[in-house]
């Protein structure tokens, strides 16, 4: 991985095929040990052919959208990370204690630019100049992990790492 994780690492951020919509918005299906084993340790990965078959299906519909003159959004980068994470970047502002399972790296942070930067870019190497990008840092019962009551009621701004990697294109949050 470009980060320095091992793809063990990044699967523990996943949630499997059911809960895939929960896996965009740190909510987890294996939550209060949900995939765990006895030992407290990871014990789930989807399965590779799975990973690939959704990465070819969303090549498809991007690309007969495209043809139809019909916009598609893609995913950017909103902030989870593995929690693996935090072990490799100390110094970055990242929820957790750099265990399994999914984290969040604070918006303001270098690190995020950097990842996000990396990620369309990607995204865009993959699928073409969609026009149209989206993250949504939602968090499940509260405001941002890193936020305090007092700066909670501001916006980070995540379209602006999106720019050097889609600067014709328009961000939705």
């Amino acid at each position: 991985m470009d980060l320095g994780l091992t793809e063990a690492e990044v699967q523990t951020s996943f949630n499997g095929p059911a809960f895939m919509s929960w896996s965009r918005s740190y909510e987890a299906s294996w939550e209060n040990g949900g995939v765990f084993d006895s030992n407290g340790t990871f014990d789930y990965a989807l399965d590779t052919e799975f990973l690939e078959g959704q990465f070819a299906l969303q090549k498809k519909i991007v690309t007969r959208q495209m043809e139809l003159g019909i916009g598609s959004v893609l995913p950017a980068f909103s902030g989870k990370v593995p929690g693996q994470l935090k072990r490799l970047f100390p110094e970055a502002n990242i929820t957790g204690l750099g265990t399994a399972g999914p984290a969040w790296l604070d918006g303001l942070d270098p690190l995020f630019t950097n990842i996000s930067t990396s990620f369309m870019s990607k995204a865009i190497a993959a699928f073409g100049r969609t026009g149209f990008y989206e993250a949504d840092g939602y968090f499940v019962g509260g405001p941002a992990p890193w936020l305090t009551a007092e700066t909670a009621t501001g916006n980070v701004d995540v379209a602006g790492a999106w720019h050097a990697a889609a600067p014709t294109g328009s961000a939705c949050q």
